[in-house]
């Protein structure tokens, strides 16, 4: 009698051995998944905000904003970018270059050039 409770006692004892490594490993499986899944989260937003699509949406709101402030700018296109030439007055250049800089274009070339005392010359390069 006594062989058959120690056989007992050590199979209980490897069940229950196994048991914690299962689950030890479902525990770090389970945390890698909730990272790779944040990470997969944070992806998608990024390709939401600078995908080609919305970067196509980033200039045409450019475009309307320029348009809106009575701003027609000179555009000149080359390969892979347009780049934008027009000239800001005193009123104006704080809540443009503000809305310009704080938008989601992905703006490759800024330059702000000092005209006279109250007109900037701005040069903007946008990636297509």
């Amino acid at each position: 009698m006594r062989p058959y409770l120690i056989a007992l006692f050590s199979l209980s004892l490897l069940w229950i051995t196994a048991a914690l490594y299962m689950d030890s490993q479902k525990n770090t499986l389970e945390k890698e998944y909730h990272k790779r899944s944040t990470l997969v989260g944070r992806y998608h937003a990024l390709k939401e905000v600078w995908s080609e699509k919305a970067q196509r949406e980033a200039l045409k709101r450019f475009e309307t904003m320029l348009r809106l402030y009575g701003i027609q700018p000179k555009v000149a296109k080359k390969t892979n970018k347009k780049i934008y030439r027009f000239e800001l007055d005193a009123k104006r250049v704080d809540t443009v270059l503000n809305k310009l800089l704080n938008s989601t274009l992905a703006i490759e070339t800024f330059e702000v050039r000092r005209k006279d005392g109250h007109t900037l010359s701005v040069e903007v390069g946008v990636s297509l």
